[in-house]
């Protein structure tokens, strides 16, 4: 169970700070602040989260 949680961690970790680099880079190529591009592509994040989430799952399951 420990091996499930420090995994789910790291993956979500990963995660954030993918994000956060191509909302930065994003950013940074229209010329907004982060947060504004941030705002802009919220759907695609959680989205993303999802199937991120489902996928992990499907591993696990399998």
């Amino acid at each position: 169970m420990l091996n499930r949680i420090a995994y789910l961690a790291l993956v979500l970790g990963l995660y954030a700070v993918a994000v956060a680099g191509m909302v930065g880079l994003a950013a940074w190529m229209f010329d907004r602040p982060f947060l504004e591009a941030a705002g802009n592509v919220w759907p695609a994040i959680v989205l993303f989260l999802g199937v991120t989430i489902y996928h992990g799952l499907r591993h696990d399951l399998a």
